[in-house]
């Protein structure tokens, strides 16, 4: 299967799009989301005066849109991982589950996906809690009702 992505040579200002395989990925660093997104600003910075137009006010602001198969396809996945991603956090062996941070990732950012990562590990580990407080109502109930009958 073919991938393509852009490539950027540290040496040059110069941008290359470029096909590659699978199996040599690991030669090549990928733009991730924030490059990307500057890469794009900075050539468009150049073809188009933004500010000018702003400030006449032919266009009161810019930004990229999003591409909707993506986003669907990340809550696709999210959805299908996220019970398995939270168990895992609790248990180990979360690697395996990681799927759709990274799809995150890839979109929207590292940031975003660490908050992800880091709601869905929250969400975890306030089972244990959960699970002590629903126990220690069930015995607040029996003991209500335990008081309740004798009196």
């Amino acid at each position: 299967m073919e991938i393509e992505t852009t490539l950027s040579y540290s040496f040059t200002n110069i941008f290359v799009k470029a096909m590659f395989k699978e199996k040599m990925d690991y030669c090549f660093n990928k733009f991730d989301a924030d490059e990307k997104l500057t890469v794009i600003e900075d050539y468009l910075g150049t073809q188009i005066d933004f500010e000018y137009y702003m400030m006449t006010g032919i266009i009161d602001q810019h930004f990229p849109l999003h591409k909707k198969n993506e986003i669907e396809e990340i809550q696709e996945c999210f959805a299908k991982y996220k019970n398995k991603l939270i168990k895992a956090f609790l248990f180990g062996g979360f690697e395996k589950y990681m799927q759709p941070m990274n799809m995150i990732k890839n979109y929207y950012g590292e940031k975003y996906a660490f908050e992800y990562c880091f709601l869905l590990h929250y969400i975890a580990w306030l089972f244990v809690p959960s699970i002590l407080s629903i126990l220690v109502l069930v015995r607040m109930v029996f003991i209500w009702l335990s008081t309740k009958n004798v009196g």
